[in-house]
């Protein structure tokens, strides 16, 4: 019995010009000939100068056989030819069709061969990338350059196009594994920019176009200036940091902008001073965050923000709310009311209108809804139904997929997807086209991707596969190698914003009663982080350090290594802008977005910071944690614990870590237990010098420290406390590494130290991919080489209770001093990571607090 939403709620009318895009243009052109039209950097035209470029092409496309409606390709660099060609083809009658060449080339050639436009327009550099296109490209590589473009002043046919004809056609993901074309109509641009209210558009404004015109915000962005003799300066860099947006904000004095909302949280984080000249900041794409718009709110005050909604289907915003007062901030920020000229109803399974406040699917209809699917009829049908309730003929709903239910205020709360569909940093993806690009691998059985926000404020896209080969998920290096094969095959296949930041490997899907994969059971993924001790580098000097808190707090990853390539480990282009302003924040040097693909690794980073600081200049001592009253502890090669173990031991207690030799390249100097002993204490001497220290050591690097803590105490120096982690003694160390090593070990070991020999003959520093095993090949040496001895002195073992062995792991042979046996949850790898290391660490605190002095000895 609930009433239902009047009809007031939906848009209403506005008298907006019922032009064509071309035809609007040309209107500003005579209003406003002298105004600037478009900018970029120093360079800039006016409307009448972008008129004559646009006629210009416009004439030779009629002149060389372009159909009305035909689609026409686009493919340029950020210029202002870019506007010229999406003018000219409208004015010619085409529809403009863009391209990225950011996609894999499967997802290029599969829009060609479906679009399958006669013509191209484009630059001759990005002509290898576009196959098949060469004998149909017009090049446009002078046009807005000094020579103003080189095409012959005809005269323009009589427009033979309407509101209704095609102006672009859009693709977007589809569930079927293949992308689909959106046709968007001139009425549908036209009433998006023109008459509207949820913003003011005038002549007066400028716009910043920052989206890639496969992105429809891009619509947005281009058309709201150009239809309304407005200025429109192009963002220079296709990928750029939050101080690059900044400085265009400001430098061009920009009033206009539609963010994607990932993007305008970072902006409000990091350069609120420069949102302060926007007269309007919309914002669209994913669930606005309350706290950030209560800020802006606050900031900027009322009436400048707007939360936008809409799919591609319907010219890209159906909905807005205006944020004027924090009461619409309360919980969750509404999606607003329809626009002006669309109209938005909440539907049943019958397609009958729910009550206020009832969950429904979302219809959106007006002069926004698209034409339909590029060439694909029954899609179309599917998607676009008859419109029983406008009463206008032919009127089409839109079928959106989204639930969403009115309030009481007469705006729409959005509630997520009714199907597999997601939108992710501004993207809208089908989950099953993801799913569908791995269906031709042999080595998968079974897979499901999901959306998932482990990390607060950061979602992802989460890969599930189920191998063919059961032995592909048992196996740890086989799941790593499964791991990386789809990787590269999903890479390979589409674009970079629909690959997924996390891949798991599972037994079997999680099922339902009814036998469907429970989506809710599938288990959150776990850092792809690197397994041997020695894969994991922590930082070597000052630099690497406060690069390796800034990439921690960026990614949510609590120990990153130098090494660690920032795209593998949850990185993506809207955490990479937002890590370069904070790079460039805190060491006031600007990186630009490109050079994270050249310099993926800290270490490569701070190179790119400062070229002159080598590790090999820097002590091997890291002081991570060098305030406090107790006895400093110092530990040999801890890895994952060098980073995470300070923090929960607490701020009173001084931790040093010691980090392995051969992480830079250059030759490893000490290569037996004993004179890498005596080299770590000769640098602690350095760094700690006359002080006493406790000594700590994991897997190797206990080895390391028993040995020290032998060196020190023959000569008169006192070692508290000695803690081994998860350590054998030499003997089942090598009995261990015997029973691990795998057939071809061996082999790959004579072939890997050829090559390293040869290397050294010719340079000074190994490639990074060599450093591993060139650590880990000395480690297993000195193992092999190392006496069993005894020690005097008190000694913790702490043993991973899921690692093999007796609880002493066989030290009770060699310590004749006091012995504590303790273990600690999880295996030989994940007692030093979260959340274990926490366990561990109470488990240390015990120790050298004090709680165990006195124990008795295990015998």
């Amino acid at each position: 019995n609930a009433p239902r939403p009047p009809k007031a709620w939906n848009g209403g009318s506005s008298a907006y010009p019922k032009l064509t895009i071309d035809a609007l243009f040309d209107h500003q052109c005579d209003l406003y000939p002298d105004r600037t039209a478009v900018e970029i950097g120093d360079r800039r035209v006016s409307y009448a100068e972008l008129r004559r470029l646009t006629d210009a092409l416009a004439a030779e496309l009629v002149q060389r056989g372009l159909e009305p409606g035909e689609p026409v390709g686009i493919c340029l660099d950020r210029s202002i030819a870019t506007q010229t060609a999406m003018l000219a083809i409208l004015k010619a009658g085409g529809c403009y069709v863009p391209f990225d060449l950011s996609y894999p080339e499967e997802r290029v050639r599969y829009m060609l061969n479906d679009a399958r436009p006669r013509f191209m327009l484009t630059h001759r550099h990005l002509l290898p990338q576009l196959p098949g296109m060469s004998d149909r490209a017009i090049l446009l590589d002078g046009v807005g350059a000094a020579e103003d473009g080189s095409f012959p002043i005809r005269t323009l046919p009589t427009r033979k196009h309407g509101v209704d004809s095609a102006a672009y056609i859009m693709y977007t993901s589809g569930s079927t594994g293949e992308p689909k074309g959106v046709v968007v109509p001139h009425r549908g641009v036209v009433r998006l920019v023109r008459d509207q209210n949820y913003m003011t558009f005038s002549p007066d404004q400028v716009y910043l176009q920052m989206g890639n015109l496969c992105f429809d915000a891009s619509t947005f962005e281009i058309w709201g200036a150009l239809l309304n003799g407005a200025k429109l300066v192009i963002q220079p860099q296709v990928k750029p940091t939050m101080r690059e947006v900044a400085d265009v904000l400001k430098a061009h004095q920009v009033t206009t902008v539609l963010f994607p909302t990932g993007l305008f949280n970072m902006l409000v984080d990091e350069q609120m001073d420069a949102l302060r000249g926007l007269k309007h900041l919309v914002t669209g794409g994913d669930t606005m965050s309350p706290a950030h718009a209560r800020k802006v709110l606050r900031e900027l005050g009322p009436g400048v923000l707007v939360n936008a909604y809409g799919p591609t289907e319907n010219s890209v915003i159906v909905t807005c709310q205006v944020i004027t007062n924090e009461n619409q901030l309360a919980t969750t920020v509404p999606i607003g009311k329809p626009i002006a000229n669309t109209e938005v109803y909440i539907l049943d399974e019958a397609l009958r209108p729910v009550p206020i406040g009832t969950n429904g699917e979302l219809y959106a209809g007006g002069d926004g809804v698209a034409l339909g699917y590029w060439q694909r009829p029954e899609l179309t049908n599917e998607k676009f139904v008859a419109d029983p309730f406008s009463g206008r003929p032919n009127a089409k709903l839109y079928r959106t997929g989204d639930l969403g239910r009115w309030r009481e205020d007469g705006t729409i709360e959005f509630l997520g997807r009714a199907d597999t569909q997601v939108k992710l940093r501004g993207f809208r993806i089908e989950l099953g086209e993801v799913e569908t690009a791995l269906s031709d691998m042999p080595a998968v059985k079974d897979t499901a991707v999901t959306v998932r926000q482990d990390t607060p404020g950061d979602k992802q896209l989460v890969c599930y596969v189920v191998p063919a080969d059961p032995k592909d998920h048992e196996d740890h290096e086989r799941k790593k190698a499964l791991t990386q094969l789809v990787r590269d095959h999903i890479t390979a296949k589409l674009p970079a914003h629909m690959v997924p930041g996390a891949f798991v490997v599972l037994a079997a899907m999680p099922l339902t009663a009814n036998g469907k994969v429970d989506r809710k059971a599938l288990p959150a993924p776990m850092p792809d982080r690197p397994m041997m001790r020695a894969e994991h580098v922590a930082p070597r000097n000052v630099v690497e350090q406060e690069l390796c808190s800034i990439w921690s707090k960026a990614l949510g990853v609590d120990n990153v290594g130098i090494h660690d390539n920032f795209f593998e480990i949850g990185g993506h282009s809207l955490t990479g802008i937002q890590l370069l302003g904070k790079v460039e924040q805190h060491f006031g040097k600007a990186i630009e977005f490109k050079q994270l693909f050249m310099a993926p690794t800290i270490a490569q980073m701070a190179l790119l910071i400062d070229p002159t600081e080598q590790a090999t200049t820097s002590s091997i001592v890291l002081a991570l944690q060098p305030k406090g009253q107790q006895t400093p502890l110092v530990c040999i090669h801890g890895d994952e614990a060098n980073a995470l173990l300070p923090k929960h031991l607490g701020m009173d207690q001084p931790f040093y870590a010691i980090t392995h030799q051969g992480e830079d390249g250059y030759r490893i100097r000490y290569k037996t237990v004993e004179t890498i002993a005596a080299y770590y204490i000769a640098e602690l001497e350095k760094a700690l010098p006359n002080r006493t220290y406790q000594l700590c050591g994991y897997s190797f690097g206990g080895l390391v420290a028993f040995e020290m803590a032998r060196q020190l105490t023959a000569a008169g120096k006192q070692v508290p406390m000695l803690i081994l982690l998860d350590t054998f003694p030499p003997d089942p160390f090598k009995a261990a590494m015997l029973r691990e090593r795998k057939f071809h070990e061996p082999f790959k070991a004579i072939v890997l130290r050829g090559a390293i020999s040869m290397i050294r003959m010719f340079k000074e520093r190994l490639p990074l991919k060599l450093r591993n095993f060139a650590i880990i090949n000395t480690y297993d040496r000195a193992t092999a080489a190392y006496s069993s001895k005894t020690y005097n002195g008190r000694t913790a073992i702490i043993k991973a209770t899921d690692s093999p062995g007796t609880s002493d792991m066989g030290w009770n042979e060699l310590v004749q001093g006091e012995l504590i046996q303790r273990s600690c949850p999880g295996d030989h790898y994940s007692m030093i990571k979260e959340p274990l290391v926490a366990e561990l660490a109470k488990v240390v605190n015990g120790i050298i607090g004090g709680s165990d002095v006195g124990r008795m000895r295990a015998f």
